[in-house]
């Protein structure tokens, strides 16, 4: 062999790990898949020793250990758990940006050797402690929570066994990896089109109990675009309760601002205008900030990602199972997603070009 022959690296086997760390075959197991009895000093210095030999672990052969231990039917990759976690009337039927959450995690992990498996949290009968338990028995070492509440996990919840990631920032599970639409950035984009297309009263309704999850993003960024984005214009916002505004109330509001566009994330169970009797585009426009692959409404506004969010998801918790990183991280990761606008007839332009090849407004 000459010297620009490289040779492959031999892999440490769990006898090579155990006489180099001075323990037993059975406690290297046990450490390198962070069994809870075993003591953190011991399962700190073997997985010191395991790497510093070069040791990886392998997904197909972690699930498959797991399943020959337990007896069960040998399964062909491993799974990662994408636990939903708000009610189950969430669910039925499922909301099509979680329709693509799902659909980018899954194919993800089908690209990655891994399967996806959907669980739910508020499944009668359970609890976050048998669910985890459930998981851990089944060999499962990836877990993404998505859509948590603060309320849904006690404060001594274990989760030292699972490489974990949750959806959202700011409610629940705030001490794990965390991927979330840009929430304030969508915004922002979303005036500034609106503003492109000659509008200049403008509305933002929202969700009272959204607004709150997400620490106020949305109209924190909505008085930022008043002020550098379209500082001439006329902002005004309205709150709904939950998912819902009374529609005489969001009736009032657009015709006593003289609202041009309606600016909401309130689009996943339809239009709320058209419910409080305007016509789109004809009384008010109206943009969406919470759209989903296909769009069968044609709406304009905002796709936030949801699809690339269940990716990234799927990535964050396969990167922390290749380094044998479990539990809670010391420094948690916050990914977020830029949102891309979408045209729609529900925003027509107002901005007409006239002889002088100036738009309306212009000087």
């Amino acid at each position: 062999m000459n010297s620009s022959e490289k040779t492959n690296p031999i892999q440490p086997t769990m006898k090579s790990i155990a006489l180099a760390a001075g323990v037993s075959e059975s406690t290297v197991s046990r450490a390198l898949n962070n069994h809870p009895k075993l003591k953190d000093e011991t399962k700190r210095r073997v997985n010191e020793v395991a790497e510093s030999l070069g040791y990886r672990r392998n997904p197909y052969v972690t699930a498959l250990m797991s399943q020959v231990r337990l007896g069960r039917p040998v399964l062909d990759k491993p799974a990662i758990a994408l636990i939903h976690c708000m009610d189950l009337k969430r669910y039925d039927p499922i909301h099509p940006v979680l329709v693509d959450f799902e659909k980018g995690a899954s194919e993800q992990a089908e690209r990655l050797g891994y399967r996806l498996e959907a669980h739910y949290l508020k499944k009668r009968g359970g609890s976050p402690e048998r669910l985890l338990n459930v998981l851990l028995n089944r060999g499962i070492k990836g877990v993404i929570f998505e859509h948590p509440s603060a309320s849904d996990f006690p404060e001594a919840i274990d989760l030292s066994p699972f490489a974990s990631v949750s959806t959202e920032f700011m409610d629940g599970l705030p001490y794990i990896h965390k991927v979330s639409v840009d929430v304030y950035e969508n915004v922002l984009k979303a005036v500034a089109r609106c503003s492109e297309e000659g509008y200049r009263r403008f509305g933002l309704l929202l969700s009272g109990y959204q607004d709150e999850r997400n620490h106020y993003r949305r109209r924190a960024a909505f008085r930022m675009a008043s002020e550098k984005i379209v500082p001439d214009g006329h902002f005004s916002i309205l709150e709904g309760e939950d998912s819902w505004v009374e529609p005489s109330a969001l009736n009032r509001w657009i015709r006593e601002n003289e609202l041009e566009v309606v600016i909401t994330p309130m689009n996943r169970d339809g239009n709320p205008v058209l419910e409080s009797g305007l016509t789109v585009p004809d009384d008010v426009a109206f943009v969406g900030l919470d759209l989903w692959e296909g769009n069968a409404n044609g709406f304009a506004g905002i796709e936030p990602g949801w699809l690339e969010m269940g990716k990234i998801a799927v990535n964050l918790v396969v990167d922390e199972i290749g380094r044998n990183e479990f539990g809670i991280p010391k420094t948690p990761i916050r990914s977020v997603i830029s949102g891309n606008w979408v045209d729609g007839r529900s925003l027509p332009s107002r901005a007409v070009v006239g002889m002088d090849g100036l738009r309306d407004g212009e000087t």
